[in-house]
């Protein structure tokens, strides 16, 4: 999960990321996505001027925040790296999940791109196993309709059970509503975490595990902790240990529970291929919510794209625009440099 001793232990106040409210009633939003969803243009037309920009403590990785003032309320946005899972192979899935499990801001806003909202509600998906207060930004809507794309953004809503709000950033328009959401969540906050419909053998021990988090502590009873510790036990355990209340004793109970919930799903997937469905489980489901939701028209949704192909790999252009391209690089490397050096 990415959690470390130096990031969410007693000495987090000196490395990790310290967010000071600028005004008493400031409330810390997060903002997560995939990599080039507008997710950043989100957050830059939501804080204008008033933000900062650096790195991760520790870290190589961009970390930006700023103010964002909505029906004279301040809100603390946090911008998280761009990543298309939580599941922590990276620096930025491990700031990403930390941050939103162990920091607890207020609200998160997950950014999608309308044009690849099935690829998009993945990341969703697993957010809902760390947080109950989201609000799922559709972005690029302007993109969709280009393209022919229409989402039922109200179904959508329904069947993840959290606001959904239409937007295009770049134009500023949804963004007023985006807000508007924003503050509802976090005057009304929801407590009831989703889980995900996982295999009956793979949620019964799901379901253990969280019962032996809740008795240890409520507020380690996360329906995504459970999931990393069945998952990665050795790492996710010592890692609790180092930033958490849990003892000692706590861990070992933990560690037996966890390595007999394997053993049992080892028996249960002879070729022993499990861990799989802990990856699949969300893509699937993120499949059925777009199939539900998303309508398209493909043959004008690529319509476009086929007519610049149709020019582009063109026996007759496209050896011409080939060439003229490497003239253009060969001269901007040899000599059109100088003229702005």
């Amino acid at each position: 999960m990415g959690l470390t001793s130096t990031s969410t232990g007693a000495g987090a106040a000196d490395t990790a990321l310290v967010l000071r409210r600028e005004r008493p009633d400031d409330r810390i939003v997060s903002l997560a996505g995939n990599p080039n969803v507008g997710k950043s243009t989100v957050f830059n037309a939501l804080t204008g001027l008033r933000q900062h920009t650096g790195n991760w403590p520790g870290k190589t990785v961009a970390l930006a925040k700023g103010t964002a003032r909505h029906q004279e309320t301040d809100y603390t946005l946090v911008d998280l790296p761009g990543t298309y899972s939580l599941i922590a192979n990276s620096a930025e899935e491990a700031i990403a999940s930390e941050f939103i499990c162990f920091q607890k801001p207020a609200v998160t806003i997950v950014v999608c791109d309308a044009t690849a909202l099935q690829r998009n509600l993945n990341l969703v998906l697993q957010i809902l196993q760390m947080t109950a207060n989201v609000v799922v930004c559709v972005n690029l809507m302007d993109e969709a309709r280009k393209k022919k794309i229409e989402i039922d953004l109200e179904k959508l809503s329904e069947l993840l059970q959290v606001p959904v709000v239409a937007a295009s950033a770049r134009s500023h328009q949804g963004l007023d509503a985006l807000m508007d959401a924003v503050a509802q969540l976090t005057e009304h906050p929801r407590t009831q975490i989703a889980c995900l419909d996982y295999p009956f053998v793979i949620q019964n021990e799901l379901d253990r595990l969280r019962g032996q988090l809740r008795m240890l502590d409520p507020a380690y009873d996360i329906p995504w902790i459970a999931l990393q510790i069945l998952n990665n036990p050795e790492s996710t355990l010592k890692s609790l240990y180092e930033s958490t209340s849990l003892s000692q004793a706590d861990i070992e109970t933990l560690h037996s529970l966890a390595l007999r919930s394997r053993k049992v799903l080892d028996q249960a997937y002879k070729n022993d291929r499990w861990p799989d469905q802990l990856i699949q489980c969300p893509i699937q489901q993120a499949q059925q919510l777009a199939e539900q939701t998303v309508t398209m028209n493909e043959a004008e949704a690529m319509k476009r794209d086929r007519q610049i192909d149709r020019i582009l790999f063109s026996r007759w252009a496209g050896i011409p625009l080939m060439i003229l391209l490497l003239c253009l690089v060969l001269w901007i490397t040899l000599a059109g440099a100088n003229i702005p050096s």
